[in-house]
């Protein structure tokens, strides 16, 4: 990165004509030049990725960062990657990488500005042939070859060459724009990059234990491509030409190492500067305390990278911390399950164990937790009640005699008396909507049939009720021997209407006469009584 200072001229100064810095008043000088983790993203893309969240034309794209050679590199170039173009949105933050013809820089405040190869701005300093930042090129056998075999295969992967183990600083290029592709593949011929005959994004590559660095330049299907790696690689890399239109040409050139390097003298020392420990990342069971660690120029506190400082006198950057075992606690060991029912009560559950509480995965026994609140393992669900099943009246019988059926409606409702859809009722419940009836059999042989019963002869006391009973089928009557006496209905029977009270009878008036008189006579019933 970059940090920067502003020197502020006084007015005491301005007035004796000071304050003229030949090298102005604002100056610059690189930090945290360390190498940044192999799978972290660019801080290009970091800055492309802040606009993912921002409308674009009324709508959302993931935009990644997009370099070219004929594009200014210190303006922020994105791709949308949903509709395949770039948009320049605004000037990259001081520090963003960008291309210099003989090596790298980074850029500070729009312009690009080189860095040597121990990532300081401008400090001169340049990669031998071997790769080596001030070396003198004698540490390795530097390979550097233009492949240009006219008699290549269109169509199909053509080898070019095959890296060993160790190598570094490699640099492959096309020599102009074509339709071809750049392939890499493992020993096993595993693609790592343009595999399965397409091209993909440019970018950064974790390949072989390194970073390669792949940049597309052109449009149209015709593009000129290179591939860059400080390397070292772990295991043999092999590099193809897919040809879709014959071999303009791919020039390459990499370095093995011969010896061991020894490292370069330099006219200035380096010395390794530290921070205070911080706070323990644990209460209790064992934590980490850490500070910063960096090496610095002794004279100038510039941050460099920390190759330049003596490895083996390096101070630890990390510490152990309350060490203590912690006391045990209770913990969900899962999340609630689904409920065990749909409706009509039922349960869910959850693991609920004994465990230390700095969170470590060992379980203790549930003695160790004795005494401290245990969180429910399992709790109620689905209480509302559940559908049910309403029945119908059963319909007349489909035939009088033999076998008939019968029907019923059958249908669901929910708890508040709404009719729902049957399937919310379930099938395994469903009532029976029909059955068989009148099984009697349908043969017409006599049998003994019998009326109502008439009325009771008398209006109180005790009398009889009659009834016709007669031998016949349902078309025709027969003589009483036909059918079975002892079977035969009774005909008569004696019917009790209550005590009778008295009541006066009398006759008609007699023929007209001088005087005429009426004779009344006393009953009860059917019994002449002597008063009423």
């Amino acid at each position: 990165g970059i940090s920067r200072r502003i020197r502020v001229c006084s007015a005491d100064a301005r007035a004796s004509g000071g304050c003229e810095p030949p090298d102005g008043d604002r100056q610059f000088r690189s930090c945290n030049i360390q190498s940044c983790p192999s799978n972290s993203k660019s801080f290009r893309d970091e800055q492309c990725s802040r606009h993912n969240r921002r409308l674009f034309n009324g709508r959302f794209y993931s935009w990644v960062g997009y370099t070219r050679s004929d594009l200014d590199p210190c303006l922020l170039h994105c791709f949308a990657r949903e509709e395949s173009f770039f948009y320049a949105f605004t000037r990259v933050l001081d520090g963003t990488e960008c291309a210099q013809r003989n090596g790298k820089g980074v850029c500070v405040e729009g312009r690009c500005r080189k860095l040597g190869c121990d990532n300081l701005l401008e400090s001169g300093r340049e990669l031998d042939k071997c790769g080596i930042c001030g070396g003198d090129g004698s540490s390795c056998v530097l390979i550097h070859t233009r492949f240009v075999d006219t008699k290549v295969k269109v169509g199909r992967y053509n080898e070019i060459v095959r890296m060993p183990v160790g190598s570094y600083n490699i640099k492959i290029e096309e020599n102009v724009a074509t339709s071809n592709l750049l392939a890499l593949a493992d020993s096993q011929g595993n693609f790592f990059l343009n595999g399965g005959f397409q091209r993909n994004q440019a970018g950064k590559y974790s390949i072989a234990g390194t970073m390669f660095t792949y940049t597309v330049d052109g449009h149209g299907g015709y593009a000129k491509e290179t591939l860059h790696s400080e390397g070292p690689i772990n295991r043999e890399v092999t590099l193809f030409l897919l040809c879709q239109a014959g071999n303009q040409g791919v020039t390459y050139s990499y370095a093995v190492p011969t010896r061991r390097s020894e490292p370069t003298p330099l006219p200035y020392a380096f010395v390794w500067r530290i921070g205070s420990y911080g706070l323990c990342n644990a209460t209790c069971g064992g934590g980490i305390q850490t500070r910063v660690v960096i090496c610095v120029q002794d004279s100038t506190d510039s941050i460099i990278d920390d190759s330049f400082c003596i490895s083996a006198s390096r101070p630890m950057s990390r510490r152990s911390c309350n060490s203590a075992s912690c006391p045990s606690r209770w913990k969900t060991d899962s999340d609630w399950s689904q409920c065990s029912v749909s409706c009509g009560g039922g349960l869910k559950t959850r693991k609920v164990v004994c465990v230390r509480k700095d969170n470590s995965t060992s379980k203790l026994s549930d003695r160790e937790c004795l005494g401290k609140t245990k969180p429910k393992s399992s709790r109620p669900c689905s209480t509302s009640p559940c559908p049910s099943w309403r029945t119908g009246r059963w319909s007349q019988c489909s035939q009088s005699c033999g076998v008939g059926r019968r029907i019923r409606t059958v249908q669901c409702y929910s708890s508040d008396g709404k009719r729902i859809a049957n399937r919310r009722c379930g099938d395994g419940s469903f009532p029976s909507s029909q059955e068989s009836c009148n099984v009697a059999s349908c043969v017409d042989t006599p049998a003994w049939h019998s009326t109502a019963w008439s009325l009771c002869s008398v209006s109180c006391g005790e009398g009889m009720q009659t009834r016709d009973v007669v031998c016949r089928t349902r078309t025709n009557s027969f003589p009483d021997e036909t059918c079975s006496s002892s079977a035969k209905p009774e005909e008569s029977r004696i019917c009790d209407l209550g005590e009778c009270s008295p009541r006066w009878l009398f006759s008609s008036w007699s023929p007209v006469c001088q005087t005429q008189t009426v004779v009344h006579i006393c009953f009860v019933g059917p019994t002449l009584c002597f008063s009423c």
